[in-house]
């Protein structure tokens, strides 16, 4: 209310369900860049987000090609917490059978779990937006996600991982709100391969996690290794790293050209032949350079 670039409306009143509200609306103009615009200047600073279920979200800075700064957002416990409230929730609805239809189960719960995810999501954003503010004129950076769905596990984990999934999508909104307030345009890029591919050659890793001295490789590992370069980092950093390459374009982000139609000629057998896009290969037919990533499509040829 106090800032001049604000400009106060006129009262509404909101009539609700159960409840009548006032709202005091304000309006500003923001003026900021275009993506395309912004990616004309070499000394663009860009701003990207990977968002995770114990680390809400790993921020890094990129300028120049280099990262400038990095930040880890935690939970703060906020994942057991609301597990232990979903179990509260499965074992209710399992002692109280079929549910009626027209009746809610389990109100209380819900609207603290709702409050909570609310509430970590705003600050999350407010300290998304803190580090924009930085840097004027930058980029912010978000994988475009839209259908994560949990797969077989127990009522009370699948509840768990819903409401994580949604607390994500809440974390990009409400980032992407307040930072066009301050004049940040944000982009949602490509998140193919951004946990997968090595973020400094762009070869394909594995993740793993190391327990004493012993590594165990699996799908969900807290740590990334590269096996072309040696390179090993926290995955979710390793993430939040390439959402920068994919939003420039680079390695196996670029956009691949589709080969045109080829007539086929009647009475010939058609088979298959495999296209090999993103290196070079040297004299003896193997790749000169194995470290970079591999986009292979496929086509019917003569």
């Amino acid at each position: 209310m106090a800032e001049s670039e604000w400009r106060t409306l006129a009262p509404k009143l909101v009539l609700k369900n159960k409840r009548v509200e006032i709202h005091f609306p304000q309006e500003k103009t923001v003026t900021a860049k275009k993506i395309v615009e912004s990616k004309r200047d070499g000394d663009l600073v860009t701003v990207a987000v990977d968002l995770n279920i114990k680390h809400l979200a790993v921020i890094t800075v990129r300028q120049h090609g280099t990262i400038i700064e990095t930040v880890f957002a935690s939970d703060q416990g906020l994942d057991q917490h609301r597990y232990r409230h979903m179990k509260k929730i499965a074992k209710k609805q399992w002692q109280s059978g079929k549910a009626v239809k027209g009746e809610r189960s389990n109100q209380q719960i819900w609207s603290h779990v709702k409050r909570m995810n609310d509430t970590v999501a705003h600050q999350v954003a407010a300290k998304i937006v803190s580090i924009c503010e930085k840097y004027p004129g930058c980029v912010l950076l978000f994988e475009r996600l839209r259908k994560m769905k949990p797969g077989a596990m127990s009522q009370s984990r699948r509840l768990n991982r819903k409401q994580a999934n949604q607390l994500k999508g809440k974390i990009r909104d409400y980032s992407q709100d307040k930072a066009y307030a301050v004049g940040v345009v944000s982009c949602e890029v490509n998140a193919h391969g951004t946990s997968q591919y090595c973020c400094r050659c762009g070869a394909r890793g594995e993740r793993f996690s190391r327990a004493g001295q012993s590594c165990t490789v699996h799908r969900g590992g807290k740590l990334f290794r590269c096996p072309a370069c040696g390179y090993e980092a926290q995955a979710d950093f390793n993430a939040s790293a390439n959402v920068h390459h994919s939003f420039w374009k680079e390695w196996h982000w670029q956009p691949r050209k589709k080969p045109s139609p080829q007539k086929l000629i009647a009475g010939e057998e058609r088979r298959p032949v495999r296209l090999e896009v993103g290196w070079e290969k040297d004299g003896e037919g193997k790749p000169a350079d194995p470290s970079q990533a591999r986009l292979q499509t496929s086509r019917h040829a003569k």
